[in-house]
């Protein structure tokens, strides 16, 4: 969580002062990370024992063991608890009320008053602490040391990315989000052995998923439906006159 938080303070940072754009920044300290964790665990960190490059492996105190005879652990009841916290937050709390607004328009939220500067390094603390303990609490489940391969391809930071805009950044949407694409991604490994359908078509609807969700987000944010509309109506409004 600590280092979570250290590199979620390089974006915080650069968009608090700056207004540089969060998502772009933390895109590209996604490669930055990734270089350090391979140089750490092909030089510092490494395990000599192991026949591929990784990190030594944690303790066995430090593991959470599979439970019900399923692949749950006890960091998914760690997970609800976050997530009821974070529901309070948001519905019952001022900063859950700050973070709306700032999200929605942070003009006007700063023109009411609002440290934005300040609940926007909040927010993004915050974060990179989940963020950590996310990824904490998926070496402690499932892996037990780090590998280049960790969190797979693309990684679970940009499959969280896509999550995130799927459930319209509200708690309990991301939830169902989190449940259908995780569905949908580990379905794709079965869907080819029991039916004729090749599982490719995973891809296939997960690239529509992010095309959909990126003309949402483009909208949102330079508003290309509304002046299309607008075009549309000025020039048939100047049609009818003539």
């Amino acid at each position: 969580m600590a280092v979570g938080v250290l590199f979620a303070l390089i974006p915080a940072i650069l968009k608090a002062r700056f207004k540089v754009d969060e998502m772009v920044v933390t895109l590209m300290l996604n490669y930055v990370v990734v270089e350090i964790t391979k140089y750490l665990s092909q030089g510092v960190y490494k395990d000599p024992a192991s026949g591929y490059v990784s990190t030594y492996a944690i303790r066995e105190s430090a593991m959470f063991k599979k439970i019900f005879n399923s692949d749950i652990t006890a960091f998914f009841f760690i997970s609800l608890v976050v997530f009821a916290i974070m529901v309070v937050v948001f519905k019952k709390s001022k900063l859950g009320y700050e973070i709306t607004a700032i999200g929605l328009n942070p003009e006007f939220a700063e023109a009411t008053g609002m440290d934005v500067r300040k609940k926007i390094l909040s927010i993004m603390i915050l974060s990179g602490a989940m963020s950590g303990l996310a990824g904490a609490g998926f070496l402690m489940s499932e892996k037990y040391r780090y590998t280049l391969d960790f969190s797979g391809s693309p990684g679970i930071g940009w499959d969280g990315m896509l999550i995130a805009l799927l459930g319209g950044h509200n708690p309990v949407g991301i939830v169902v989000a989190a449940v259908f694409y995780s569905a949908l991604k580990t379905g794709s490994d079965y869907i080819g052995l029991f039916t004729n359908v090749p599982k490719e078509i995973v891809g296939v609807i997960q690239g529509i998923l992010i095309l959909f969700l990126s003309v949402r987000f483009i909208d949102s944010r330079f508003k290309v439906l509304g002046r299309v509309k607008a075009l549309v109506r000025s020039h048939g409004v100047s049609g009818s006159g003539e």
